[in-house]
């Protein structure tokens, strides 16, 4: 049995840690951890959106205060920090390939950033100078100043061109300013400051555009794009890869149902067969005319037939099952022995058993292959009470004073 089994132990041991190792292959893609990615994604494709649009208007001079950017860059360095962050599980799910893209898009997300504080330096200083200028137009308007109306119209084409650049526009501007610049220095104080705001406020747009231009130029939202799909891929590639292996411990649990079931079957049928042997051998014992019982290798009692309990009936009152246990009870009974019983028992030792109602046993103790005790019980009693008869009539024949002899029936 033993020799039968052990192949399906090493079988049911190998089954089982295979199924342990798909299970947490299978484990490894987690549809939980997948759906907040793709809202984190979400999230980033959305503030990367907002910082855009917050830059754009503040080049165009729609928007004037920094507090909804500011709020908006300081969210995104937010969930960037999460994203980099290698014990999270959003980083975990990443492979090689975009985490690659990912830092490739902070990289040029911080380009942007430096281009957008070029922007709000730049967008400042022509608001303040448009803010600025209407005032010397003014001025110019009060006193009736000639140059009133040409300085009106270059202001307008500042602010077109502020809000449209286009380069025929700046063509224009180049050459109405360029009369300014030949103002002389004794001219009229609003007309010379007028002068020195539109040419540096055509100088600081042509910066603001050109800085404008390389933001535009730095396609995050392409790269957003590449990230979320090579991120999609690999997810795609690993729920395959996890299908097949649900399939295989699905096809393994299958596998290990048949080989348990077919261990359970075989041994059913060796304990079928170990319950026909100790029956037969039961049987067997039973129909000794000798008590019999078999003891392990530990004293303890494995095996005895009905004649024992026949030979020593006190122990029926007890739960004596071990070897040390019977001999003190025989003791307490009053049984004795020919001889002192050897202990351990290395060879077959012979000894004869009187108890206190006058019955004879001859006992024999034989050590089994495994060190344990087999003993057997033989009741002479009779033949025992015939030699004690014939042993006092001996003795009483000694004694007489008269000649004896004895003959059998062919003399």
């Amino acid at each position: 049995m033993q020799s039968l089994s052990r192949p399906f132990l090493l079988l049911l041991a190998l089954t089982v840690a295979i199924l342990i190792l798909l299970f947490f292959q299978t484990r490894a893609i987690n549809s939980v951890d997948h759906t907040q990615r793709l809202d984190q994604f979400l999230q980033l494709r959305e503030l990367d959106a907002a910082l855009d649009e917050q830059t754009l208007l503040i080049a165009t001079g729609v928007q004037h205060q920094y507090d909804t950017q500011v709020n908006y860059r300081r969210q995104h360095d937010q969930l960037m920090s999460r994203m980099f962050n290698t014990d999270s599980s959003f980083n975990q799910g990443l492979n090689p390939q975009s985490i690659k893209l990912l830092e490739s898009y902070y990289q040029d997300q911080q380009h942007k950033y430096a281009l957008t504080e070029e922007i709000k330096h730049y967008a400042a200083l022509i608001r303040n100078a448009l803010l600025y200028m209407p005032t010397l137009v003014q001025e110019l308007r009060e006193q009736n100043h000639p140059q009133r109306d040409a300085a009106a119209r270059l202001m307008s084409q500042l602010f077109r061109y502020h809000l449209f650049p286009e380069q025929n526009r700046l063509t224009e501007l180049t050459q109405a300013i360029e009369p300014l610049s030949q103002i002389k220095a004794d001219a009229h104080p609003s007309l010379l400051s007028f002068a020195s705001q539109a040419s540096s406020n055509l100088r600081h747009l042509k910066s603001l555009h050109q800085y404008r231009n390389e933001f535009n130029a730095v396609d995050t939202s392409r790269q957003l794009r590449a990230l979320e799909k090579s991120y999609q891929d690999h997810y795609n590639q690993s729920s395959r890869h996890a299908e097949a292996f649900t399939l295989a411990l699905l096809l393994l649990t299958c596998l290990l149902m048949i080989l348990l079931g077919s261990m359970f079957r075989s041994l059913q049928q060796l304990n079928h067969r170990s319950e026909q042997a100790r029956t037969r051998l039961q049987d067997a014992v039973n129909s000794l005319s000798e008590a019999f019982a078999l003891f392990d290798k530990h004293g303890k009692l494995v095996l005895y037939n009905k004649r024992w309990i026949e030979f020593y009936p006190w122990l029926k009152q007890t739960n004596a099952t071990d070897w040390s246990t019977l001999q003190s009870m025989n003791k307490s009974q009053g049984v004795t022995t020919s001889s002192p019983i050897a202990v351990p028992l290395d060879s077959t030792q012979n000894y004869l058993e009187h108890t206190q109602d006058g019955s004879w046993y001859q006992a024999s103790n034989n050590p089994t292959a495994e060190g344990g005790i087999a003993s057997v019980r033989t009741n002479i009693t009779e033949t025992q009470q015939t030699h004690l008869k014939l042993r006092q009539l001996g003795r009483a024949l000694e004694q007489s004073p008269s000649a004896v002899m004895i003959t059998d029936t062919q003399v």
